[in-house]
């Protein structure tokens, strides 16, 4: 026996080592690649991949500019022509992910021999720099911004020195304080003291506090403040300053001060467009819902609520499988489960209100992410298509209508859909129609043939040719119209075959020869009635839409006005060859007065008494036409010649609102159908007039008191919390005064609580007359009222509650003839921050400060301590 032995003991030993290089390649945090000499990867540790934003095994093959963004390929491809003669290149560009999403990143090449030294590819090394990248973006963007900033605003150097004793002299400021303070550099340096009256009253206190706080550690302190200049202006001042402590005790102090003042009112310029922001989004036609990433209602809009008949606040938290049926949530589940996989797409669903009426709308969500591209909820907008809805349903019943004429007639009527090839030639016809006496005929059952093909059932239609003539008909468009004995299929008789096309195939009436050569002329007129009975339905249809539109803006308007001139641009063709108009009764119901008019022959006065209508003195319809000359209403010019008139009052919950008005030339054009239209648009828009006025009476309602008409107790807490929450941002004082009428309970108990309700509507008139547009006047509760002053100090404060006491003490009350004597008011005022920065803080300091004025005599303000 002959044997050889190998030492495999290097072989395994080298591929060990490879093995443990694979695996510190494969976990390696940064990316790592093998390219061959034509640029494709050969392999790529899972860093590399997760850098690129590919899978591994999608790398593989592909050429290394895949990842590389086109912006930076030449600066690639001439680092790639560096390496191949240096060997190595390190360079820095943008690489495309997968997704699109572009990122940064270090990128080492170095060229790869074989042990002849020829060329093979390449090792790539990389690494994400995308933080890095962003850092120095926004690092060199604030850079700029600074630059830009210093070069724009200048600002006041100083040095001084505060004393032992704690006093204070300057010893250098440069020019820029005299266009700040508005006084000489030597003057402030004369006398240092000066710039402290300057202070804002509200602002002095801080700034000494930072100062010290500053002053006891030795560090830096940056701090903002207002100061009032000689001539009255205020200006808001932002101050760096450093101390330094010299050997004798004393404190050097070098500081920066600029004027922030421009700043701060962009501060509120920003405020004033996120205001804007949100009222476009309250005044939107749609409905806007927001959802958190748990489905919770974050937000909806004043128009979502009002669709779904809940407040804002009810809806806030729910999930939207919340206003759906139990049957309709499987298909509201699936759409968001589609939406949080990113599948974007617009859907119809029925919600229900909390009437439990059905709300039909179209739902188009988009899905919020972050920057990381994070799912962080959805934000959907909602259309309501419930009038359209309507619409479709009585199309439908149009469509039964017209099935049971079908089913009534004496003719075999039937219709069949195309059936082509995949190179589109029609091959067979599919059933759709059949009615009973078709069927009887055929002597096969409606089932029988529906959804059925016309060659397989009735294989003789292609011996007799009548499929050719069929395709004909669907081809070409012609009718065709044939006579002939058929003896097939169990059925013997001279039959009249008529087709015509219907879309991608065609109907076609049948019947016994003899009864149609009787009765050719009664086939011409059932075609023509057919005929004129879809294009009936097709102007019902385009009618029916125009109502939904005007229904939709109707519903949409915010005013009445806005109501009727986007109602005059919709309505005009539901009537052509006609003009018209919108009238509004006025709210003394003496007067009718026009809105919004059309067509170019409008005749009819602009406004006039109610009298003057017979529509509106009779309550319905009224239509004129020419040769009744006696019963043109007077508002309608006598001498103008009109064929027709048509005056439709607008009535809407028992009420008259308006009248809509009609008139044409052409005597037609007002026909019995165009009559009910325009009946039907009358309710439409006296109703939305109806909507409109209660809208405004519920909206001053809810935040008025019905008797003093002052904001209620409710208005007021949400108020007073928002001016605290803008005077925080905003650095600005609040007064808040608490009113109370002395001894008004004499008033009720003497003449009666006619007279006390007489002497609060009194109050709360002078109230409203004398605060500012900013101010808000409320009536707390009984005979207590409020005052919230933005913007107003104590000071400022108590000089308005003076004056308003003493507006009121002057006052002489007479109820029905009758003196009742002085009215005085007690007064106490707080003020934000001094007195607490919380609603009920303020509430509670002026009220104390009520009670002191009340215990101390009455008829005077008190400053709460």
């Amino acid at each position: 026996m002959i044997g050889c032995h190998i030492d495999m003991t290097v072989r395994k030993q080298a591929e060990n080592n490879l093995h443990h290089i694979n695996l510190v390649l494969e976990n390696a945090v940064e990316g790592i690649a093998r390219l061959d000499a034509a640029g494709r990867y050969i392999s790529v540790n899972r860093a590399y991949a997760e850098i690129c934003g590919y899978k591994p095994d999608e790398l593989i093959g592909q050429i290394w500019t895949l990842t590389v963004d086109a912006e930076d390929l030449p600066a690639l491809e001439s680092a790639y022509q560096t390496m191949l003669q240096t060997g190595k290149v390190d360079i820095e560009s943008k690489g495309v992910r997968q997704d699109g999403s572009l990122f940064y990143k270090q990128m080492i090449m170095i060229t790869d021999h074989d042990e002849q030294g020829a060329f093979i590819g390449h090792y790539c090394f990389i690494k994400d720099i995308s933080d890095r990248k962003r850092s120095e973006q926004q690092l060199a963007t604030s850079e700029a911004r600074f630059q830009k900033l210093a070069s724009t605003l200048p600002g006041i150097i100083y040095t001084s020195i505060q004393r032992v004793d704690g006093s204070m002299e300057f010893t250098y400021a440069n020019d820029f304080i005299s266009e700040v303070s508005e006084m000489e550099v030597d003057q402030i340096l004369e006398n240092t003291d000066i710039l402290l009256t300057m202070f804002h009253p509200d602002d002095l206190k801080g700034y000494q506090v930072a100062m010290q706080e500053s002053l006891a550690t030795m560090q830096p302190f940056s701090h903002e403040w207002r100061i009032i200049t000689p001539s009255g202006k205020t200006k808001w001042i932002q101050s760096n300053s450093r101390p330094e402590r010299l050997a004798n005790q004393e404190v050097l102090w070098f500081g920066v001060v600029i004027d922030v003042t421009d700043f701060k009112q962009s501060e509120l310029a920003l405020q004033r467009s996120e205001a804007r922001y949100r009222n476009i989004i309250e005044t939107t036609m749609e409905g806007v819902w927001m959802l958190d990433a748990e489905c919770k209602t974050t937000f909806v809009n004043q128009r979502m609520a009002n669709m779904l008949g809940y407040t804002t606040t009810q809806m806030a938290g729910t999930n939207p499988m919340d206003f759906v049926a139990l049957a309709d949530r499987p298909q509201v589940q699936s759409y968001i489960e589609r939406q949080q996989q990113g599948i974007e797409e617009q859907q119809t669903f029925k919600f229900q209100r909390q009437d439990g009426t059905n709300l039909w709308a179209i739902v188009s969500a988009t899905l919020m992410l972050d920057d990381q591209s994070n799912f962080m909820g959805v934000t959907g907008l909602i259309t309501d298509i419930t009038e359209l809805v309507t619409v479709q349903e009585a199309l439908k019943s149009s469509q039964i209508q017209l099935t049971s004429v079908l089913n009534s007639s004496l003719d075999g009527i039937m219709a069949f859909r195309s059936v082509r090839d995949h190179q589109g030639t029609i091959i067979d016809f599919e059933w759709l129609l059949s009615n009973p006496t078709a069927c009887s005929l055929v002597k096969r059952s409606a089932d029988d043939l529906i959804g059925k093909r016309l060659l397989q059932e009735f294989p003789c239609n292609q011996e007799e040719g009548l499929f050719d003539l069929y395709v004909q008909v669907v081809e070409t468009g012609e009718p065709i119209q044939r006579q002939f004995h058929y003896n097939r299929d169990g059925i013997e008789c001279w039959l009249e075959n008529i087709a015509v096309k219907l879309e991608d195939g065609f109907a076609v009436t049948f019947r016994d020869a003899t009864l149609i050569k009787q009765s050719e002329i009664a086939i011409q007129q059932v075609n023509q009635e057919l005929q004129e009975r879809v294009a009936d339905l097709d102007q019902r249809h385009a009618e029916m839409l125009i109502l939904s539109e005007i229904s939709d803006f109707l519903q949409a308007s915010l005013t009445v006005a806005e109501a009727c001139a986007a109602f005059s641009s919709l309505v005009e063709p539901l009537f052509p060859n006609c003009s018209g108009g919108v009238f509004i009764t006025n709210p003394s119901r003496n007067r009718v007065e026009m809105l919004s008019s059309w067509g170019d022959s409008f005749q009819s006065a602009p406004d006039f008494h109610p009298k003057e209508c017979w529509a509106l003195r009779r309550g319905r319809l009224h239509t004129c036409e020419e040769h009744q000359a006696g019963l043109r209403c007077q508002h309608i010019p006598a001498d103008d010649a009109i064929a027709t008139t048509l005056c439709i009052p607008m009535i809407a919950q028992g009420e008259t609102l308006g009248l809509f008005y009609l008139s044409t030339n052409t005597p037609t054009a007002l026909s019995d159908a165009k009559a009910q239209i325009a009946r039907t648009v009358a309710e439409q828009v006296a109703l939305a007039i109806a909507n409109l006025n209660l809208r405004e009476t519920l909206q001053y309602q809810s935040i008025r008191d019905p008797l003093t008409g002052l904001f209620n107790r409710r208005y007021l807490e949400e108020a007073l919390t928002q001016e605290i929450a803008r005077g925080q941002r905003q650095q600005h004082p609040i007064g808040v005064v608490m009113i109370d009428v002395d001894h008004f309970k004499r008033f009720n108990d003497t003449y009666g609580h006619d007279v006390g309700d007489y002497v609060l509507q009194t109050i709360g008139t002078i109230l409203k007359e004398s605060v500012r547009g900013s101010d808000i006047a409320c009536r707390y509760g009984g005979e207590e009222m409020t005052l919230i002053l933005p913007e107003s100090s104590l000071e400022e404060t108590n000089t308005r509650a003076e004056q308003i006491r003493e507006a009121i003490s002057n006052v002489i009350l007479a109820y029905n003839g009758q003196h009742l004597g002085k009215l005085t008011i007690s007064l106490g005022i707080a003020g934000f921050p001094k007195h607490g920065v919380k609603g009920t803080s303020l509430i509670q300091a002026a009220d104390a400060a009520l009670y002191r004025a009340k215990a101390a005599g009455r008829n005077q303000v008190v400053i709460a301590p």
